[in-house]
């Protein structure tokens, strides 16, 4: 290869390699579902939470009263997230009684908070709820 040919392909890999990190989106841009969650949907009345919604970060804005989430039979790798938007009550009960598992208490049937910003995680292992209440400084009630 001639010089002039080598300093043209070097440059033309050089750009397309730019071109190729500059029009990549940062982590932090990346959509929700390529960190393992689907988006938020607001929820103002009980609901039965689907197995498809898996990810899915549930909240109450816009509730003018208490409202329930019922989770689905546990599946292996189910995660969901609640935050309280509304001061309003905010429940996630289980399907079936004594499967939720949290702070405490390892058959609570529900867990709730009407604190904004409180936020309850909760995941399962496909036999039980694990719901880690994260936030610090807030009252969750347990009910068993």
């Amino acid at each position: 290869m001639t010089q002039r040919l080598q300093t043209a392909v070097i440059l033309l890999l050089t750009f397309a390699l730019a071109f190729a990190f500059v029009h990549l989106p940062p982590q932090s841009a990346r959509a929700a579902s390529d960190q393992g969650w689907n988006g938020t949907l607001a929820k103002t009345a009980a609901y039965t939470i689907l197995a498809s919604e898996c990810g899915t970060t549930f909240t109450n804005r816009g509730a003018s009263g208490s409202v329930t989430l019922t989770l689905p039979a546990p599946f292996a790798n189910a995660h969901y997230k609640l935050i309280v938007h509304a001061a309003q009550t905010f429940v996630l009960a289980a399907d079936t009684v004594d499967t939720l598992v949290t702070y405490n208490d390892a058959a609570a049937d529900s867990v709730s908070s009407n604190t904004v910003g409180a936020t309850i995680e909760i995941w399962s292992d496909g036999t039980s709820w694990f719901a880690n209440l994260t936030t610090v400084g807030v009252t969750y009630t347990v009910n068993t």
